[in-house]
């Protein structure tokens, strides 16, 4: 995992404001955001485990790379992207959204 993937999801799992090259992560009215070259790819309240993720339209190595760093359990096969959920590879959507736990 990258460096910059470990600090953006320290900021995003402990509820701070992080900018740094193509990620940031914002704090607003109580809601935690990761963004990735400005399009939004993962929130949350600020006090809850259950975080939302979206591919945003982009299933990039690095987009998969920061929601991994999240927790989730993403990949892609014959560039279509998947997502391990109870045990299971779902097809993902690009712009879906998908309830994780972290």
């Amino acid at each position: 995992m990258r460096q910059i993937t470990r600090e953006a999801v320290a900021a995003f799992k402990n509820g701070y404001n992080y900018k740094k090259s193509n990620t940031r992560v914002e704090v607003k009215d109580n809601l935690v955001s990761m963004y990735l070259f400005d399009n939004l790819i993962a929130r949350r309240h600020i006090n809850a485990r259950l975080t939302e993720i979206t591919l945003a339209g982009w299933n990039s190595n690095t987009t998969r790379e920061r929601l991994n760093g999240l927790g989730a359990y993403i990949h892609s096969k014959n560039f279509t992207p998947y997502i391990n959920i109870n045990g299971d590879d779902v097809e993902m959507g690009l712009y879906k959204m998908y309830t994780i736990t972290i």
